[in-house]
């Protein structure tokens, strides 16, 4: 026998309201625009610190819309640490042409079917400590035979 307790609860809350599947995202990235009046190309780097936060009812069905995502973010250091993740309808955690991440005594429930993607152009990412569990199978007719 074997039992599992995690803390789900956090005194801050950001909750996606379930519409068709589709919750809230939490979305960090850097961008490129042009300045017309400087006539310059201006980078914003995107930095998130995050810490005692509970996520709910986030990320979408289906796609790699994760509750918490890192897109194109090699700017800064970002970190995501003491926070709760679960119940939502997609990813939970998904990092993608990132850098400079820190993740640390986090927990990740009851998302699918990927808890956790560190994916390509990923690098300097340190994961400690952290809690992933009860992922589940795609269940939707989009997902045909995958996991």
């Amino acid at each position: 026998m074997r039992g599992e307790v995690i803390l789900l609860s956090r005194n801050i809350k950001i909750s996606g309201e379930d519409i068709e599947s589709w919750g809230a995202q939490f979305v960090t990235s850097d961008t490129t625009e042009f300045d017309v009046v400087n006539d310059s190309i201006i980078t914003r780097f995107g930095k998130t610190m995050i810490d005692n936060v509970e996520f709910k009812n986030c990320s979408q069905i289906d796609t790699q819309k994760a509750a918490i995502r890192f897109e194109n973010a090699q700017g800064k250091w970002s970190s995501v640490t003491n926070s709760a993740f679960h119940h939502g309808y997609g990813w939970g955690i998904n990092v993608k042409t990132s850098a400079n991440l820190h993740f640390a005594n986090n927990n990740i429930f009851f998302f699918g079917p990927i808890g956790v993607s560190i994916g390509g152009g990923a690098k300097n990412i340190t994961f400690d400590g952290n809690v992933v569990a009860h992922i589940q199978k795609r269940t939707t007719v989009e997902a045909g035979d995958m996991f």
